[in-house]
């Protein structure tokens, strides 16, 4: 019975490797994009345009997710974390 447990634990450890090819594009940071596509959403909703969402560099969306990471208690706040996150955007593709 052994042998089919060993059997068993390769093919589940051969699934785990298969499933972590990565799909970063030659020349860009894993961690910069994973990190651009949790901000998108944000980025868009503050009318952000996707080809500044592309050449955004990584200290710009990590100022971009402090923002995002607190809560906007009021209508002015939510308003005021648009304006940073554009003011933010803008510094790296001028002005949209």
């Amino acid at each position: 019975m052994l042998p089919r447990y060993r059997w068993i634990a390769a093919s589940l450890i051969a699934l785990a490797a298969a499933g972590c090819e990565t799909t970063t594009p030659p020349g860009k940071s894993g961690g910069t994009e994973q990190l651009r596509a949790s901000m998108t959403p944000a980025l868009r909703s503050a009318g952000v345009p996707d080809f500044c969402i592309e050449q955004l560099s990584l200290s710009t969306l990590a100022q971009v997710k402090g923002i995002t990471g607190k809560r906007a208690r009021s209508s002015m706040e939510a308003l005021q974390r648009r304006q940073q996150i554009r003011a933010a955007a803008s510094k790296d593709c001028g002005a949209f």
